[in-house]
């Protein structure tokens, strides 16, 4: 490859819109120097419709083991990210299973870099999330750039 060629950025920005084709709002994982930033694995709807999620991967590399996957709740017009939800150091698996109504599967990194499967019920972290996590509003067209 001639080192002239400069590789494509793989990084993302994700919009979320109403039934009415409106921007609800967009998520900005790009960077100044597009090795900063985030690019998406995997996104999927979950069987009930109600959970839209996806995985990120680094664009530079820097923390290759990790794979922060969020999730956008239909009822409350927020995003949620699975860390929020863990002990461990971070989602470790970027190929997340969905299984219905509303389930994810996927890894988290434990000590001694143990990986363990785990099991979210998004209805049930909605339910009790607002006293005890942070999410982001995804209404009136904003641009959230999420920190990187």
């Amino acid at each position: 490859m001639d080192p002239r060629t400069r590789l494509q950025s793989y990084e993302s920005r994700l919009e979320f819109y109403s039934p009415r084709q409106e921007l609800l709002c967009a998520l900005d994982y790009s960077s100044k120097d597009s090795e900063h930033g985030f690019g998406i694995v995997k996104a999927a709807w979950t069987p009930d419709n109600n959970y839209f999620v996806f995985s990120l991967s680094s664009s530079g590399g820097h923390q290759s083991w990790h794979f922060p996957t969020l999730f956008y709740s239909t009822q409350d017009s927020e995003i949620y990210t699975l860390d929020d939800y863990i002990e461990g150091s971070g989602i470790s698996k970027g190929d997340f299973t969905l299984k219905a109504p509303n389930e994810v599967l996927t890894s988290v990194l434990r000590e001694r870099e143990e990986e363990v499967p785990v099991r979210f019920h998004l209805d049930k972290l909605v339910a009790k999330s607002h006293s005890t996590t942070r999410a982001m509003i995804c209404a009136d067209a904003n641009v959230i750039k999420p920190q990187n």
